[in-house]
């Protein structure tokens, strides 16, 4: 990995921590989901950034893949378990890290669960780490405080403008995935936490508010060269992507995700650049 990738790993990381700790203390009830969104997505912009995906916030039992959508009238909720999930790229070197709020002291322990299993299992992210050592270290961490792991939730390795380039990270034991790091690569890390009579699974939804084009498109919008093949949300665009029967036809849409029983779930993650000599916590 050259100086100028590391460089700009490291900046885009600098820039998603002050986000993060800029929007944290914003949480609360009755704020709009499209309001947290766009303060995210402009907060990056003004810091040199650019957003890696849309800021995904999700409330309870929703686990990933939800943005606020152009009218949302969607707010948090009094006493709601919120997660933020943030990307920051630099010249398409992304990182991309999340946080959960409890607005509820009862969601306190479940939100600490995940937070310090992640961080006991970086600590031992080094060259030469076997991936499935990680899930090794977080779903006992989880489980110790009886809290349970969801299961088909990964982290995910992450190259130049592409968020989940190859590598799956998991976050139970025994997970099977031998891969050991002996290459400079770029890992996010992120165990989803739920309750004990949870699923510890998320099933997929029929709402879609993130997608992606994975090919230019003949006579259609180039929505390809404006997001460089990452994710993107119709709050980004000119005009309704309905307007586009072309793009449509060969949209991936990111299915939202919740908890197969509807129960809470919390999420802690961090982006790091695991290298020779050493392991940069980028987030």
């Amino acid at each position: 990995m050259d100086e100028n990738a590391v460089r700009c790993y490291i900046e885009a990381g600098k820039i998603a921590s002050r986000v993060k700790q800029y929007i944290k203390p914003k949480i609360k009830p009755y704020v709009s989901l499209l309001e947290i969104c766009k303060l995210v997505e402009y907060e990056i912009n003004s810091q040199g950034g650019i957003p890696a995906f849309p800021c995904n916030i999700c409330v309870n039992e929703v686990a990933a893949h939800y943005t606020a959508t152009p009218n949302d009238n969607k707010v948090i909720p009094p006493g709601g378990l919120v997660k933020v999930d943030i990307g920051v790229h630099i010249e398409g070197f992304i990182v991309d890290t999340a946080f959960t709020v409890n607005l509820s002291p009862a969601d306190r322990a479940l939100v600490m669960a995940a937070e310090d299993a992640l961080r006991k299992a970086i600590s031992r992210v080094v060259f030469g780490f076997k991936l499935e050592d990680f899930g090794n270290t977080v779903e006992p961490e989880v489980r110790l405080r009886g809290f349970k792991i969801v299961r088909n939730l990964t982290g995910h390795e992450i190259s130049r403008f592409n968020l989940h380039a190859g590598l799956s990270v998991p976050n139970v034991s025994n997970s099977g995935i031998r891969h050991t790091i002996k290459r400079a690569v770029v890992l996010a890390l992120e165990p989803f936490v739920t309750y004990a009579h949870g699923a510890g699974e998320v099933v997929e939804t029929q709402n879609y508010t993130i997608f992606k084009l994975n090919k230019r498109i003949k006579g259609a919008p180039d929505l390809y060269a404006k997001f460089r093949g990452m994710p993107f949300c119709e709050r980004w665009l000119e005009s309704p992507l309905e307007s586009s029967p072309m793009a449509l036809d060969s949209l991936y849409r990111f299915p939202v995700l919740i908890e197969k029983f509807r129960v809470p779930v919390a999420q802690a993650e961090e982006t790091v650049l695991v290298l020779p000599d050493k392991t940069i916590v980028l987030t």
